[in-house]
């Protein structure tokens, strides 16, 4: 057993080692600028994840570990850290998620708070591993081991507070069910419970650091539950947000059919390439169902994509629909007119369109979405294909004669070419589709 437990303890520091270079790597960088230190630094981070992942996974294929672990009856323990893999992860997807939107210190902000986390995890494992009798004691006081637990206890009660902080945002905002607003809650509770400092002060004192260990993994485990219903809840919104979508879309084609004779709705239908309205809603249902899918999958490229083929298409039926139907006699004097400008920034990793849409005609043009129905075009064997569709709420816009707005589109890591941005809208009165253009190149 005591040659075992070195084997163990050197492999612990060993991983130990490797979790907390990236950490020595990150204060090398403090003279870089902001974007490449939180690239460089979610590249670390997310090495270290997958090493501190492989490092459980190993030790969970451990039989005769696990055995002791649960004779022990440390498992509970040791469970309880792993599962703030999970926090860990999810704390990651959202610094990638600012890093892309252009929010580097908030991405920073949260790499660290990862590495933290990974950084507890290798250390209570390690106390756990020691109380099993499987790994080398340390060297270090035991006062020095106890306030690396207070620490890391203290940690996990910043993390209780930030995960309060975000439920009661989505409580004033009815962002959130009661019901899983207060079974968040009652996993806080019992976290904070487990976490009664000057209970687990006592237990130190009486040199009982595993059951000190015990409750801080309990705590993490409820904390990352807690985390993941919150995740869960926001997906869930998102799908709601895309069903929605679907209802307002088809009671729009409805709408737009209005009172057309047989033969004009045939007609209409035949420009998209389908056989009938149903066809088509049926058509736009299951592009909706493929992007709820994506979205619960946490794939937003796909939630995009779907999204940009929807538009897509009901650009090709508004053009339908205005050839065939019966002008009223107002719309003689319509005269549409949308003009598009763009200002290109490009840095190393991403490139800044600043967009402006201007109305220079005399009717009001509705959008189909808060981003002015704009799809970003690529030219590839000198056609245009989609290339990029920012993401917007699913809501009409209206922008009056004279009016003009402006918008701000990212595109990480694009490939040198010609590029145009698309915007596509529709008379208020007559439906008339109205397009507009402009180019640019990234070198």
């Amino acid at each position: 057993m005591q040659v075992k437990g070195s084997i163990i303890a050197l492999l612990i520091g060993l991983m130990i080692l490797s979790a907390l270079t990236p950490l020595q790597s990150i204060a090398a960088l403090k003279g870089d600028p902001e974007e490449k230190r939180a690239e460089h630094m979610l590249m670390l981070a997310k090495k270290a994840m997958m090493r501190t992942e492989n490092f459980i996974n190993s030790l969970r294929g451990n039989e005769t570990l696990m055995s002791i672990l649960e004779n022990t009856s440390l498992i509970v323990a040791f469970e309880g850290n792993a599962t703030l893999l999970e926090q860990v992860n999810a704390t990651l997807i959202d610094a990638y998620n600012a890093f892309e939107s252009g929010n580097y210190s908030k991405a920073i902000k949260l790499t660290l708070e990862a590495m933290e986390m990974i950084r507890d995890i290798f250390k209570n494992i390690n106390c756990i591993l020691e109380y099993a009798g499987l790994a080398m004691a340390s060297e270090e006081k035991p006062e020095f081991q106890a306030q690396g637990l207070l620490v890391a206890m203290n940690r996990t009660l910043e993390r209780i507070g930030r995960v309060r902080a975000v439920l009661e945002n989505l409580q004033n905002r009815s962002a959130i069910s009661e019901e899983d607003a207060e079974y968040i809650e009652e996993l806080l509770n019992n976290a904070t419970q487990y976490l009664d400092l000057n209970y687990i002060r006592q237990l130190l004192q009486q040199g009982n650091v595993s059951e000190a260990a015990h409750r801080l993994a309990e705590a993490n485990k409820l904390v990352s539950k807690s985390f993941k219903v919150l995740k869960s809840e926001a997906e869930e919104r998102l799908v709601k947000r895309i069903e929605m979508f679907r209802i307002r879309l088809e009671k729009r084609i409805q709408a737009m059919l209005g009172n057309l004779s047989q033969e004009e709705i045939n007609e209409i239908m035949s420009t998209i390439n389908m056989s009938s309205p149903k066809d088509f809603k049926d058509f736009i249902k299951n592009l909706i169902n493929e992007a709820k899918h994506s979205a619960e999958m946490k794939i937003m490229m796909k939630v995009r994509e779907k999204l940009m083929h929807i538009s897509e298409k009901m650009r090709g039926f508004a053009r339908g629909i205005y050839k065939v139907r019966h002008m009223p006699p107002s719309s003689v004097s319509e005269n549409p007119s949308l003009k598009l400008s763009v200002e290109v920034y490009v840095s190393k990793h991403h490139v800044t369109l600043r967009v402006t849409i201007i109305n220079d005609g005399n009717v009001t043009l509705v959008f189909p979405n808060s981003a002015y129905g704009i799809i970003i075009e690529k030219k590839v064997n000198e056609n245009w294909v989609p290339y990029y569709s920012p993401i917007s709420a699913q809501i009409l816009v209206n922008l009056k004669p004279g009016e003009s707005k402006e918008i701000t589109i990212k595109l990480l890591f694009p490939e040198s070419g010609s590029y145009r941005i698309v915007a596509h809208a529709w008379t208020r009165l007559s439906n008339m589709p109205v397009e507009s253009s402009v180019e640019f190149t990234i070198s």
